[in-house]
């Protein structure tokens, strides 16, 4: 599993999901070592929900994750003012993920945006969001899909930039070439790094070096002290 996503944290999440929520990290790790991204899979065509995604949420949702939408309203003199909020695709004991595959990068911002509100509210403890590697675009051009993954939409070199603008309790998980399983094709040279960056979370989850950001980031988030939301 270590080789084939890289897993990065803020805010210590992967400790406060292993200690406060071990179930719930058991069933994340379940549900990301037992996927297998297949040819047909990226093949598939567009205009629903992405097989990947379909794959992600209903194995969560056989362990009894579900659906969840909030009703939210705050009282100023009185009259209550509705706050709007999108739901969470996979929600269970304040936890929530959500699995951006091929998403436009607005999705991020509402999923971010979410997790910080909820976690404001003590509605939501540790926030969870699976995309892809922004490398799988060699793999993508190779199939002959390469513009059904535009640079507008959700990858990880998109997600990042925002998680920094607004940093929470927060892991992020991008799943790598290796995942792909099927005819053969020659890997990039980028692979060998997502081991790497896969010890920061699994590796030492509930220790106290539990919080290690991988290359340049990790000064920038040290130095970056804002109120924010445990995000996976």
């Amino acid at each position: 599993m270590r080789d084939r996503y890289h897993i990065e944290q803020r805010g210590h999440a992967c400790s406060i999901l292993a200690s406060d929520f071990p179930n719930e990290f058991q069933d994340i790790i379940d549900c990301l070592d037992g996927f297998v991204l297949r040819k047909s899979h990226i093949l598939t065509p567009g205009g629903g929900k992405s097989p990947i995604s379909v794959g992600l949420d209903g194995f969560l949702h056989r362990r009894g994750w579900k659906e969840r939408s909030f009703d939210i309203k705050i009282l100023v003199d009185d009259k209550p003012i509705p706050l709007p909020t999108h739901k969470i695709d996979n929600f269970k004991n304040e936890v929530g993920l959500e699995v951006e595959w091929n998403n436009k990068t607005e999705f991020y911002d509402r999923d971010l945006n979410n997790f910080r509100l909820l976690k404001e509210l003590r509605v939501l403890a540790v926030g969870v969001i699976v995309t892809r590697m922004s490398e799988l675009q060699d793999l993508f051009n190779k199939l002959g899909k390469g513009p059904s993954y535009g640079p507008s939409t959700t990858h990880w070199k998109k997600l990042i930039p925002k998680v920094d603008g607004v940093q929470r309790y927060e892991v992020f998980t991008r799943i790598s070439v290796d995942t792909f399983r099927g005819p053969r094709i020659p890997p990039s040279p980028y692979l060998s790094s997502a081991g790497v960056a896969a010890e920061s979370c699994l590796g030492r989850a509930g220790s106290s070096d539990a919080t290690v950001v991988v290359r340049r980031c990790e000064c920038r988030h040290q130095r970056a002290r804002i109120r924010s939301c445990e995000a996976i």
